[in-house]
């Protein structure tokens, strides 16, 4: 991956992570559960290739104790879903196991899997995780003709994806 590239893909990263993060704590529900969360890992991982090509923190921070743990998070979430896209997974959600330590938070775009780890688990495993993959690959224009508009939408103290397809 060109230099070029990685530094767009992570600047635009950290501006998705902000924005989303102040919707986030909007919710009287999540807002407590992201008190002192100000940063995640985020990794890439090249669809045509198979290769990792980069992990790193992105946000504010990152509590040095869960950074290692949380970069490794993130990228077994990616290489989970590559292997799983045979089986026409599109995120790591669909292959959630608590006992074996494999969360939600990657997502297939078009050109690269977008992989989160970093934020409390709600509902199920992984989905704040996956709610920040999925609008980060959507910021990055990674996402092709599939989705057309993604937006997070809390209402009643819920939180869900609401995205609308092509016409």
């Amino acid at each position: 991956m060109e230099r070029q590239v990685r530094e767009h893909l992570l600047a635009v990263a950290n501006r998705t992570f902000m924005s989303v993060m102040e919707v986030l704590r909007l919710n009287k529900i999540y807002a407590p559960l992201l008190t002192g969360r100000e940063g995640v890992c985020y990794a890439v991982l090249n669809l045509n290739t198979g290769q990792m090509e980069f992990a790193e923190a992105i946000g504010v921070r990152i509590a040095p104790e869960k950074e290692k743990k949380y970069l490794t998070l993130a990228q077994e979430k990616a290489y989970r879903l590559f292997r799983n896209i045979k089986k026409g997974h599109l995120t790591s959600l669909e292959s959630v196991n608590k006992e074996c330590n494999m969360w939600g938070g990657a997502v297939k775009g078009e050109k690269y899997i977008h992989s989160v780890s970093g934020l409390p688990d709600v509902c199920v495993s992984g989905l704040l995780d996956s709610v920040m993959a999925i609008s980060i690959a959507a910021a990055v224009q990674d996402v092709g003709g599939r989705i057309a508009g993604i937006e997070v939408v809390i209402r009643d103290s819920h939180l869900r994806l609401q995205y609308t397809l092509p016409q």
